[in-house]
């Protein structure tokens, strides 16, 4: 007798939703939005740690399985980088606040140095258990570090938050209330800077580099139709980036699109690209994407922002037509030989940057004030 075959019956656990699992997506985005603002700024602890971040995340990204488990300890190093950059902005010249900043940004960035080192140690570890992630992520003493890391990343928040209230005009509160919007995976603005690359926007209190705009202005607004190659390059820190955001801002409305491409590693290349084929509905690889922007004779705008491994073969990853605009920034001068212009960044003047520090004060441009920071901006 034969008898009709009954499909096996689901597992009765709870299903998360396609949203909830794309939890870390809006968060690599918001972290490296963050990072890109401090780039202006001469302060390397505040770099340091909002690199840190940054590294994270994308270490979490690499973690196929049971990368949940790291959420809030990602929600709160998230957190962090918002408060510290309200800090930074409201209170750059406040000597009390920053000395008390830079210890807890140091610790800050330690800490998830470690925590770098135990999720790749989890990755490694996951690779010769043959996929029994969750197993050896909820082993005691893996629960045990992760739930230490966590504590640890709340308590210096807290400690960054004191300082917020007590020695600033931060709001603390305000922060996290628009943070709790911003990380929410279902952000429509979110989700659509994370699936085309959309460009972040340049810092608030950018200042200066008029002689490199200008020059931008004239090599990529010349000749409409063919392609446009320009290479910013220079010591790390300079500006680089922040000049190129400047930069596509104010010209924003003459391109069609504008994609961001993390050129620090072949993967990261790959990724960004592929990016762009999937936005497009064009295909899911690097390839694909490569093709869209050869065989789409519009003015879109590709940048590739720190591109400063001279390993990398920057040139395969280059659309081989003749349309579209490139921005290079890289600390390799070498990178010249494919532009068909380049500036060389270097130290603002004295002039950019004393209108820089009272522009980030929050001072006027009083006689006595311009000569305070004329003083400061000498030494």
């Amino acid at each position: 007798m034969s008898t009709t075959r009954k499909p096996k019956d689901r597992p009765t656990t709870p299903q998360r939703s396609s949203s909830r699992l794309d939890w870390l997506g809006p968060l690599i985005v918001t972290a490296r939005a963050f990072a890109a603002g401090t780039e202006a700024l001469p302060i390397p602890y505040i770099r340091a740690a909002f690199g840190s971040v940054v590294v994270l995340l994308e270490t979490v990204e690499r973690v196929k399985k049971n990368r949940n488990d790291l959420e809030d300890l990602c929600k709160n190093a998230i957190e962090i980088m918002a408060i510290l950059q309200q800090i930074t902005l409201e209170s750059h010249a406040n000597y009390t606040v920053a000395e008390k900043l830079e210890n807890l940004c140091w610790d800050f960035h330690n800490l998830l140095q470690t925590v770098v080192l135990a999720v790749e140690k989890l990755q490694s570890e996951s690779l010769g258990v043959r996929g029994h992630v969750k197993e050896f992520l909820l082993s005691r003493s893996i629960s045990e570090d992760i739930t230490r890391y966590q504590k640890n990343v709340q308590e210096l928040g807290l400690r960054i938050k004191l300082v917020a209230a007590i020695d600033t005009n931060v709001q603390v509160h305000k922060i996290h209330q628009t943070l709790t919007t911003v990380i929410k995976p279902n952000l429509p603005i979110l989700q659509a800077t994370e699936k085309t690359n959309t460009c972040p926007p340049p810092s608030r209190i950018f200042q200066g580099r008029e002689v490199i705009l200008d020059k931008m202005h004239h090599f990529f607004t010349a000749n409409k139709g063919n392609q446009h190659i320009y290479v910013l390059h220079g010591l790390g820190g300079v500006g680089k980036t922040q000049i190129a955001l400047k930069f596509i801002k104010e010209l924003s409305s003459d391109f069609s699109d504008r994609f961001f491409v993390d050129t620090s590693t072949n993967e990261t290349i790959d990724a960004g690209l592929k990016k762009i084929a999937v936005a497009k509905c064009f295909g899911n690889s690097a390839k694909d994407g490569l093709l869209w922007l050869t065989s789409n004779v519009k003015e879109w705008l590709l940048f590739f922002d720190n591109a400063d491994d001279p390993t990398i073969n920057l040139n395969a990853f280059i659309p081989q037509c003749d349309h579209g605009n490139i921005i290079i920034t890289s600390r390799n001068p070498g990178l010249c030989i494919y532009a068909g212009a380049h500036s060389q960044v270097s130290d603002m003047n004295e002039e950019e940057a004393l209108a820089l520090l009272l522009r980030s004060a929050a001072q006027g441009d009083s006689l006595s004030n311009c000569q305070i920071a004329a003083e400061i901006v000498k030494v």
